[in-house]
């Protein structure tokens, strides 16, 4: 781990390799950059976004495109197994504070959540299971403030469950195992959204 002005991260000679991530992701990420551009000049100065988040080429696409609308960010890892260190240099050395690197221990990847900012006035969560926590929260008169329940909106099912979920646990499976689907039998347990998009797209690939 290393200092980089005020972020913490592994190496931040890996940026130019972090940007060359960062740039492949953003020529196919048209959707976030256009509606980035529909918000006008700068909405967003004055305010700091905290993103705790997977830091991977994606995530840096939509931090940067927060930067560029004005905010000031700071990054932790909301998963110190995927953070890629090339992403979180190159995201520092963009302007923002960043605090991850890959293979944190519970403690790091604790105490970098809590440097994110300690002033928090509302937020957003995007999973099943975030949500399910933020709602016993609300229930139990515990929530600091308001949080908007990202998982809930009907674009969270309609694409990023049904066909991001749905293919990246496949490609997963394959990876892992080198499975060759064709021809297997395959059993999906659960069939709303994601298990919907898991069946297509081994239905995709010849299982049955």
């Amino acid at each position: 781990m290393a200092r980089a002005g005020s972020s913490r991260i592994r190496d931040a000679g890996l940026a130019p390799r972090g940007r060359a991530l960062h740039d492949w992701a953003a020529a196919r990420m048209g959707a976030l950059r256009s509606a980035a551009s529909s918000l006008g000049s700068r909405p967003l100065a004055g305010l700091t976004v905290a993103f705790c988040l997977q830091v991977t080429p994606e995530t840096s696409v939509l931090v940067l495109e927060a930067m560029g609308l004005g905010a000031r960010a700071v990054a932790c890892a909301g998963n110190p197994h995927t953070t890629s260190d090339a992403i979180a240099a190159h995201l520092a050395a963009s302007g923002a504070t960043v605090h991850a690197w890959a293979g944190q221990g519970a403690r790091e990847f604790a105490a970098c959540a809590r440097r994110a900012g300690p002033r928090i006035v509302g937020g957003t969560e995007e999973t099943t299971t975030g949500v399910r926590r933020m709602r016993a929260l609300f229930a139990r008169h515990e929530a600091r403030y308001p949080i908007i329940a990202v998982n809930d909106a009907r674009t969270k099912a309609t694409f990023d469950n049904a066909y991001g979920t749905g293919q990246s646990a496949v490609d997963a499976l394959m990876r892992s195992c080198g499975l060759l689907v064709a021809s297997r039998a395959a059993v999906v347990a659960g069939y709303g959204p994601v298990g919907r998009g898991v069946a297509a797209r081994l239905g995709g690939l010849g299982a049955r």
